[in-house]
């Protein structure tokens, strides 16, 4: 199956969401954003995806091991692990340093990457399929514009993978969302 056939019948099935904390004790408080990353339009969520081949000799499915990188990683980048919060009599952004954790999502497709063009525009898979939007029982409150980052690991038929990132602007721009994911200690 390949091409818009394999898309049509492509599924993405979210199968497990939780919340990924640093792996050792971090440093809390709070820490003030600049002028510019406190302008309401910093508040948005920048979006990406990266597509990996799988390897057949892969002794550990992807999303676990990205799960037990990232919570070390935290460790050295604590602030990702905080929550957006507004401080003081003006409501000023912070990141306040609570060591909460990021969300993190796992999902598998029912196609391989080679099915659906390993991704490549146009999409033959729907973008927010790929990408992490957290669901909440009725009952909690968890506002998604308070998280700082946000992961979802898709494992395709053929054991290659997407991963999927919701980095909030106010806390770094793409430049600084690249280099906490390509050197995380």
């Amino acid at each position: 199956m390949r091409g818009s056939a394999a898309a049509a019948a492509a599924t993405v099935t979210r199968v497990a969401q939780r919340v990924v904390a640093p792996s050792a004790a971090t440093p809390g408080g709070a820490l003030p954003l600049s002028w510019l990353d406190r302008y309401p339009t910093q508040r948005a969520l920048i979006e990406s995806l990266h597509v990996f081949k799988g390897r057949a000799d892969a002794a550990v499915a992807p999303a676990a091991a990205i799960e037990r990188a990232l919570a070390a990683a935290l460790v050295s980048y604590y602030p990702i692990a905080g929550r957006l919060a507004e401080r003081g009599d003006g409501g000023e952004l912070v990141v306040d340093c609570t060591g909460e954790g990021v969300w993190f999502i796992e999902a598998t497709a029912s196609c391989s990457l080679e099915d659906v063009d390993y991704l490549e525009y146009p999409l033959m898979v729907d973008k927010d399929e790929l990408l992490p939007h957290p669901t909440y029982p009725a009952s909690e409150s968890h506002p998604e514009d308070s998280l700082i980052l946000l992961v979802q690991v898709t494992q395709f038929a053929c054991g290659g993978f997407v991963v999927g990132f919701r980095f909030s602007h106010a806390v770094a721009d793409g430049p600084g969302a690249a280099q906490s994911i390509n050197n995380p200690s």
